[in-house]
């Protein structure tokens, strides 16, 4: 953290599209508190994954709380999102104001 707001640390813009691809492919399982999530189980001819929660946190660098924050930006299944707001300008939010709300709060008031 560097004065209250968390920075990304991103070496090239290769490495930021990874982790936005990442990001996408987060089993939304998560969000809702899940803290494992099995892929290809029934696929002939793939090993099955097992994910974690914390796997997903020590990869991406994002808690639950700014998972589902970045879910409700860009939308999901559940929720529209706000037009124009894609992963990485919902990764900018999140590292500049941390929370949904602050954000949200802060434009409210013009700042």
């Amino acid at each position: 953290m560097h004065q209250g707001k968390r920075r990304l640390n991103v070496p090239s813009s290769a490495t930021y599209r990874s982790a936005t691809v990442s990001l996408l492919m987060t089993p939304i399982y998560f969000l809702f508190g899940d803290v494992r999530v099995y892929k290809d189980v029934f696929k002939r001819n793939r090993d099955m994954s097992c994910f974690t929660s914390a796997d997903i946190e020590k990869s991406l660098g994002l808690s639950r709380r700014e998972l589902i924050d970045i879910a409700q930006l860009v939308g999901s299944d559940y929720c529209t999102g706000i037009r124009g707001i894609g992963c990485v300008m919902a990764l900018e939010i999140i590292s500049k104001y941390s929370t949904l709300n602050k954000f949200l709060c802060q434009n409210k008031q013009g700042g």
